[in-house]
């Protein structure tokens, strides 16, 4: 966490359902991590290590849905 805390991300992406742990109601890591940053997080992304460990193009479209602070996307990632 301290590592993206630090950095200058745009956004983080992660193959796992939630940042913080299923028992953590307090949801820590988000508040924690959105309290210092402007960032757009994604979570629940498969495949990632089809991405390879070298530098990637990558963007997601998420549906509009009124009056809601998540949403499903189409997540894409290209390689030049």
């Amino acid at each position: 966490m301290d590592y993206i805390l630090n950095g200058s991300f745009k956004g983080i992406g992660f193959d796992v359902i939630g940042l913080d742990p299923i028992a953590d109601v307090n949801l820590t890591r988000h508040k924690k991590l959105f309290a210092e940053k402007e960032i757009v997080n994604i979570e629940n992304l498969c495949n990632l290590e089809l991405c390879g460990p070298g530098l990637f193009w990558f963007s997601c479209f998420p549906l509009k849905i009124a009056d809601c602070d998540g949403s499903p996307i189409r997540a894409v990632a290209w390689f030049e």
